[in-house]
C-alpha cells in the first residue's frame, strides 16, 4: 500500500490520530478500565475522539485491502497486502490456520504498524530535536560528521557504517527517552509455545532492569559531549 503526500485521506487520519494520541488518555489507568467495562465511557471526554480516529484508520485499511484483492496477481506480489492475501487463499485451499488469516487479522497488523509507528516516530524526533537544543557542542559534532561523510547528498543505511557519533547519539536519545518502554506490563508467566514460537516466562525484575538502563545518571550521554 503506497500513499502519496497530496492524499487528502492520509492527512485527515494522521490529524486524527495526533488528536487520540495526544488527549493523554491512551494506555491510562482509565482506558483499561473503559476497554473492560465499556458502559462507563461517559467517564472519559476523550473516548469518542479516539474511538472516531481508530475506526476511521480501520476503514481505510478495509478499503485498501479491497482494492488489493481486486487487482491481486499471486505470481507478482506487490507488497505485504498482496503477499497476506495469497497465504490466505492458500489458507482457505488447505484449511489450515484460515481464521489465522483473517481481514480482520490484517487490518488490526496494519493499524497496529500505522499507529505505533506514526506516534513513536513523532516523540522520538522531537525528543532528538530538544537534545540538539539543550546541547549544542553535541550537535556541532553531530553536523561535522554528517558534512564530513555525506556532503550536500542524502543519507542511506550504508552510511551508518561510517557515522559512529550520529549512531551514539541517537541511541543514548532512545535510551534515556524510551517513548514506550514497556507501557502496561506484559509477560509470560510460564515458558509457552505458540505456533512453534518458544515464549520464556518473564523475570520479575524486567521493570527494574528497564530502568537501570534508562537511568539519565548513566555516563552515556557524557562522554558524548
Amino acid at each position: 500500500m503506497r500513499c502519496t503526500v497530496a492524499d487528502q485521506r492520509i492527512k485527515t487520519l494522521l490529524d486524527n490520530l495526533t488528536e487520540a494520541f495526544r488527549s493523554g488518555r491512551m494506555g491510562s489507568r482509565l482506558e483499561t478500565l473503559l476497554n473492560a467495562v465499556p458502559v462507563l465511557s461517559f467517564l472519559d471526554e476523550n473516548r469518542m475522539l479516539q474511538k472516531k480516529a481508530f475506526e476511521a484508520l480501520q476503514n481505510f485499511f478495509r478499503e485498501s485491502i479491497h482494492e488489493h484483492r481486486a487487482t491481486l496477481d499471486p505470481d507478482h506480489p506487490r507488497d505485504l497486502y498482496d503477499a497476506y492475501l495469497i497465504e490466505q487463499k492458500n489458507a482457505q485451499e488447505t484449511g489450515i490456520d484460515v481464521d489465522l488469516w483473517s481481514e480482520e487479522n490484517l487490518i488490526i497488523l496494519s493499524s497496529d504498524i500505522f499507529s505505533a509507528s506514526y506516534e513513536t516516530l513523532n516523540a522520538s524526533m522531537s525528543f532528538m530535536v530538544l537534545y540538539m537544543i539543550l546541547y549544542p557542542d553535541v550537535q556541532t559534532k553531530l553536523q561535522q560528521e554528517l558534512d564530513k561523510h555525506l556532503g550536500t547528498r542524502r543519507p542511506t543505511l550504508e552510511d551508518r557504517h561510517h557515522l559512529h557519533y550520529v549512531q551514539a547519539v541517537i541511541s543514548e536519545v532512545f535510551r534515556i527517552n524510551a517513548v514506550a518502554p514497556i507501557t502496561i506490563p506484559h509477560c509470560a508467566l510460564e515458558n509457552t509455545t505458540f505456533h512453534n514460537y518458544f515464549i520464556p516466562k518473564l523475570p520479575e525484575n524486567l521493570s527494574r532492569a528497564i530502568s537501570a538502563i534508562s537511568s539519565s545518571r548513566s555516563t552515556g550521554w557524557r562522554s558524548l559531549i
